[in-house]
């Protein structure tokens, strides 16, 4: 009978010890792929879901069906020219040129009038340009209670 000293079955221990990190990289690493394969398959089943719902409406895409004939200057959202593309960097310095455009909504639209109402409680201004194809908006909030949402979560409440 082959018997194993101490020494050897330190040494098999020890080489078990050590292979543990390895084994739970291996596991971390297999269960994220998993993960990354569901993740595409969901992301795969909405967008077919997507496309057979604008498939069934091709009028939504008709340039008979638009709208623009009927806005109202004054009472619509007005576009106004950009002269050039805006950076969705979440900086204002590109509309810094289209400030006298800028609409202002304070005080004066609340609809009930309240006399603790103060500018810097909430107003806000807003425009709308375009370039190109494409249509950009600024708001820019003025809140006294400034609240971030919480991280990794796209919705507030």
């Amino acid at each position: 009978m082959l018997r194993f000293g101490l020494r050897s079955k330190f040494i098999l221990l020890s080489c078990f010890l050590f292979l543990l990190p390895w084994l739970g990289y291996e596991y971390v690493w297999e269960m994220e792929k998993f993960l990354r394969q569901g993740q595409e398959k969901t992301l795969v089943g909405t967008t077919r879901a997507l496309a057979t719902a604008l498939h069934e409406r091709p009028a939504l895409f008709d340039q008979q069906t638009s709208f623009l004939d009927q806005v109202v200057k004054g009472r619509d959202l007005y576009a106004y020219n950009l002269k050039n593309p805006i950076q969705l960097d979440g900086k204002l310095t590109d509309w810094e040129s289209y400030q006298a455009l800028f609409w202002q909504y304070d005080k004066r639209y609340l609809q009930k009038t309240d006399n603790k109402h103060q500018a810097s409680d909430l107003s806000f201004e807003h425009m709308v340009g375009k370039f190109d194809n494409y249509l950009y908006a600024l708001f820019k909030v003025t809140d006294n209670q400034l609240v971030y949402r919480p991280k990794k979560q796209f919705k507030y409440y």
